[in-house]
């Protein structure tokens, strides 16, 4: 299992922090995802094997969603996973990723699913 614990452990105690209705979107900037990809990396035991299906977008508010997929203790592939980060641009011109949220549990797994497409990002996969 594939999980980021800080926002794990905040997930399960007060919900998602998505929007409950379906807010603006604009496109992710190129500085964004690479901002995105680094803090992911930092999250997987293999940062330099890690794969990603990134969506275009992202919310006004600068919540982000997308899969990574990265390898597992015996060096194969554990699958794609749902993620949600927040990007916050700081006024001396650095972007901040937190909130991180990686999870291949089922239940919270789909929990993530769908407060992803509640917000205009789906990511999941079909089954």
């Amino acid at each position: 299992m594939i999980v980021a614990s800080t926002l794990l452990m905040a997930m399960a105690g007060q919900g998602l922090d998505l929007p409950r209705a379906v807010p603006a979107l604009r496109a992710v900037s190129a500085e964004e995802t690479a901002a995105i990809e680094d803090a992911l990396r930092a999250q997987l035991a293999d940062p330099d094997a890690v794969r990603f299906r990134l969506l275009a977008n992202i919310t006004a508010e600068g919540d982000y969603c997308g899969l990574v997929d990265g390898k597992d203790a015996y060096g194969t592939y554990a699958g794609y996973a749902p993620f949600h980060v927040r990007i916050t641009h700081e006024p001396d011109g650095t972007i901040t990723v937190s909130d991180i949220l990686i999870s291949t549990d089922g239940e919270i797994r789909s929990r993530l699913e769908a407060a992803c497409a509640g917000a205009g990002l789906d990511v999941r996969l079909p089954r």
